[in-house]
């Protein structure tokens, strides 16, 4: 993956082998559980973690009183 500074853009990225198996360049990727993108943006982490976030607020408010609700988020 080639890095480069933000509205910047790697236009013909050379071909690489590794053991004579071709290596495919990637716009994202994920390394260490941070999504990392080429063009050195946050917005493709920032969408996965706020997806995580919804999907775990959702759980505790479904159907639970307002009690358990806080007890289990405590």
């Amino acid at each position: 993956m080639p890095f480069a500074k933000a509205g910047r853009r790697i236009l013909n990225p050379r071909p690489l082998q590794l053991f004579g198996e071709p290596i495919l360049w990637v716009e994202i990727i994920r390394y260490l559980g941070v999504k990392l993108a080429t063009r050195l943006i946050w917005s493709a982490h920032i969408d996965k973690v706020r997806k995580k976030v919804a999907q775990r607020l959702g759980v505790l408010g479904s159907g639970l009183s307002i009690r358990n609700g806080v007890l289990l988020y405590k």
